[in-house]
């Protein structure tokens, strides 16, 4: 099968405008769940110093799961949303509480989605990062190299029936891509 987008491009665009992420380099899921959340509104040059400082003081769930709140919250200060810190403790706390999981990360969609705080995009994405599992990971990023990609804007409309369809399971990645590729990118592009 043919793939609807000039894969070349996406992955040339790649190559010229990606920054090296410390997170890009491990298959760790609760430093790539760490990562996830902390870059979640927030830019991505505060997040490095950050997630190494927190990953150095609570490597695994564990550690993090027996730490008070407050210290918590007072470590993520600078980070803006504290609620992501107090869903990350409660995620930790989970996971430290399920005697089926001994305290590691689920590695389904289902175990990570029944987590405090854990959406489909973070979800996916500690699945696909850490476990490279074969999930479409769809943010707004991925729309918008999508939309540089053919030359195209991509309004929201489009991301968030992007992330819809991903979310939803009703298709994987270059589905999706197909599906929405028909009224956001110029068809020279889509095969």
């Amino acid at each position: 099968m043919t793939p609807p987008v000039d894969q070349s491009g996406v992955l040339g665009w790649w190559a010229l405008h990606r920054r090296e992420l410390p997170w890009r380099n491990t298959r760790d899921p609760w430093a790539v769940l760490v990562a996830e959340v902390m870059a979640q509104q927030t830019q991505v040059d505060r997040v490095v110093p950050r997630w190494h400082a927190f990953l150095g003081r609570w490597p695994t769930p564990t550690a993090l799961a027996t730490t008070p709140l407050a210290e918590v919250l007072r470590a993520w200060q600078g980070l803006g949303y504290p609620r992501r810190a107090a869903n990350l403790h409660r995620s930790a706390q989970a996971v430290v509480a399920d005697p089926d999981l001994g305290g590691e990360l689920p590695s389904t969609l289902d175990g990570l989605l029944a987590l405090p705080g854990i959406g489909p995009y973070t979800a996916r994405a500690v699945l696909a990062f850490a476990h490279e599992a074969d999930v479409g990971v769809v943010d707004t990023n991925s729309g918008r190299i999508l939309a540089r990609v053919g030359g195209a804007v991509m309004t929201i409309i489009h991301v968030m029936m992007l992330l819809g369809m991903a979310a939803a399971g009703l298709a994987d990645l270059y589905g999706a891509r197909t599906m929405m590729l028909a009224t956001a990118i110029p068809k020279s592009i889509i095969t």
